[in-house]
């Protein structure tokens, strides 16, 4: 039953947040957006690592947007706002 409540947690009729669009161009960009979706769509716990070594290392990034950060943490420590994340780069994908 988890699993259908982590499935309704982001569905076509919300919103994503306004900076995964910023997040997708630049993953676009740099040529990493295939690479990020295999990333959010395969790692598990590694994400929770992951999270953690955002959180550590960003006072040490050079960012006009120390939020960016923590909303990046935020995301890779919740699975569905992952998956949902993923999808949207999917979508959002040029090809």
């Amino acid at each position: 039953m988890d699993n259908l409540q982590d499935d309704l947690c982001y569905t076509s009729f919300m919103q994503p947040p306004s900076y995964w669009q910023n997040w997708a161009e630049k993953l676009e960009r740099w040529g990493l957006a295939d690479l990020a979706v295999t990333l959010l769509e395969s790692t598990g716990p590694i994400s929770t690592f992951l999270a953690q070594l955002v959180y550590a290392g960003s006072p040490f990034f050079n960012s006009s947007r120390p939020e960016s950060w923590g909303n990046l943490a935020q995301m890779l420590e919740n699975p569905p706002e992952s998956r949902a994340f993923a999808e949207f780069l999917k979508e959002s994908d040029p090809k």
